[in-house]
């Protein structure tokens, strides 16, 4: 069985580059809800981005944008291999917090 919704989101973001600078990244949207046993998934159109997916299955959570898709682990520090359109990009990420409610 999938549920499907309209929600309205607030995705944010902060990259910390190690050196004091940090970029941050915060947007309200109306996202596409849908849902299933194994999966919860958000698609919503970024107003600088595009087109932009939230997955959460169990412990994990994907970013995704286009080919590239950003892996998390729920309060888990772990290094990556990020795909972008020049090539991938290794990066230490952490899901700080996830508020589903």
């Amino acid at each position: 069985m999938k549920v499907k919704q309209t929600k309205q989101i607030k995705y944010r973001t902060i990259i910390d580059h190690g050196n004091g600078e940090k970029i941050s990244d915060t947007k309200i949207v109306e996202a596409s809800y849908e849902f299933n046993f194994q999966k919860e998934s958000y698609q919503f159109n970024h107003p600088s981005f595009g087109r932009m997916a939230i997955e959460v299955a169990g412990s994990k959570v994907y970013l995704k944008h286009g080919s590239s898709s950003l892996e998390m682990i729920y309060d888990k520090r772990h290094p990556i291999l990020y795909q972008t359109a020049f090539g991938q990009m290794p990066l230490d990420v952490y899901l700080k917090k996830l508020d589903r409610s």
